[in-house]
Order: structure tokens, then C-alpha cells, then sequence
């Protein structure tokens, strides 16, 4: 019976031996982290940070990104590494490190990039005569690779009309067949959930209410002569 425990200990002490060499041949792990989470507003570069990875035994050799979620680390190398949203967009990037004798760690952070929404302008306020065409350029912004559709209220109780886009830009055309002052109202949605308003005033004058212009008169011009004799025949006339 002592033998048997004298053996069972001994196989024990074997174990440790064994597991504290195996230790020392493998050290500790390095600790990948990809820090974050990240955000920005799209059309943005935005730069991943590992220099928080750290190994308490040696050193990381090799630090590898994934940057499109695909479980592939061949995006990017580099304690640093950039990458650029041209659209919103959610996921998540990985990092993963490796130390000296081979040992990996992985970590992942999560990235947001938030959609922005056009900024419209429909164009400055105009005056026109009534029954003559509205026309005007107007334009918006979006720094988002977006399909932007548009559409504008003419403000006389027409209904609304869709804009055709071009580039970013737009021509507002209309007939007012009334005066009176119009609000235009320009909309313009890329597809995101972003929405851009913006508005005008167009005042249409009615013609026949016109203030008509004043004849100009013809002049005279009096020799000095005769207003001499004019004063010399009213003093006469007085005396």
C-alpha cells in the first residue's frame, strides 16, 4: 500500500515538472488589444490603435488586422493602421498578435461610422411676374457615397414634383399663374434615413396692378429779355 502511494506521489511530482517545463518552453501569452470602440462620421479615415497589446516574457513580433469582417487578418500590419468610410456603415475589426515564440492572442473592437445628411441649398428668394416661369439652380452636399433622390413643392397647392439630380445639383422650373408670395420647399433624402430641407420665397407680381409710370412734361426756357419786360410791366402796374 505505501509503494502504491509512494508511486502516485512520485507520477505527481512528474506532472508538475513537466507542466512548469512546458510553461517555460511556451511562456505566457501575448494580450492582444485592438482598443475602441470606434466612431466617426463617414467620409472619414479612422485610425486603429494596438499599442495597448502587450507580453510580460518576450515581445510582439507581428501585430495583423482584419478590417472587413471576414475573419481573414490580411488587411493590415502595424501597431497603427487607417482605414477609410466613404458610407455609414457598423461592424467590427479584429486584431490579432503574435509574440516571439509563436503564441497569438485576438481581440476584436467595434467600429460606427454615422451617416450625415444632405446639406440643401434650393437658391435665393426672386420676384416674378405673374404667368412668367420660375427658374433657378439650386445644389446640396453629402460627403456619403449615397443614391440621393429629391423633390419640391412649388408652394401654390400643386403637388409635390421630383427633381432630377445631377452631380448634386438641381433646376427648380414652374409657372405662376397667381401673385402672391410662395413658399418652395426642396427635399432631398440619400437613402440612409438622411433627410435635407431647405426653402425659398418666390413673390409673383400681378401687372395690371403696376403703378403706371408719370408722363414727363415739356419745358420751357424764358429769354432773360422777355422776363425783364414782364417785371418792369408789373411794376407799372403796381405804381
Amino acid at each position: 500500500m505505501r509503494n502504491r502511494q509512494s508511486i502516485m506521489i512520485i507520477f505527481g511530482l512528474v506532472l508538475i515538472l513537466m507542466a512548469v517545463v512546458v510553461a517555460d518552453a511556451i511562456g505566457q501569452l501575448p494580450v492582444a488589444d485592438a482598443n475602441g470602440p470606434y466612431e466617426e462620421n463617414e467620409s472619414a479615415v479612422v485610425t486603429f490603435d494596438a499599442s495597448g497589446s502587450y507580453d510580460l516574457d518576450g515581445s510582439i513580433v507581428s501585430y495583423e488586422w482584419d478590417l472587413d469582417d471576414d475573419g481573414e487578418y490580411d488587411d493590415a500590419t502595424g501597431v497603427n493602421v487607417t482605414h477609410f468610410y466613404s458610407d455609414n456603415y457598423f461592424g467590427y475589426i479584429g486584431l490579432r498578435v503574435s509574440d516571439e515564440a509563436g503564441n497569438t492572442d485576438i481581440d476584436t473592437a467595434s467600429v460606427t461610422i454615422y451617416n450625415i445628411p444632405p446639406d440643401v441649398y434650393a437658391g435665393p428668394d426672386a420676384t416674378i411676374n405673374e404667368g412668367d416661369t420660375f427658374t433657378i439652380a439650386g445644389s446640396f452636399t453629402d460627403p456619403g457615397e449615397d443614391e440621393w433622390t429629391a423633390e419640391v413643392e412649388y408652394g401654390d397647392g400643386s403637388s409635390a414634383q421630383p427633381l432630377i439630380i445631377s452631380g448634386k445639383s438641381f433646376t427648380l422650373s414652374h409657372v405662376y399663374v397667381s401673385d402672391g408670395v410662395y413658399t418652395v420647399k426642396v427635399t432631398v433624402e440619400d437613402g440612409d434615413g438622411g433627410v435635407g430641407v431647405d426653402t425659398l420665397e418666390v413673390t409673383v407680381v400681378d401687372d395690371d396692378n403696376e403703378i403706371p409710370e408719370i408722363p414727363e412734361f415739356p419745358t420751357f426756357t424764358i429769354p432773360i429779355a422777355a422776363i425783364i419786360a414782364l417785371a418792369f410791366f408789373f411794376q407799372r402796374i403796381r405804381d
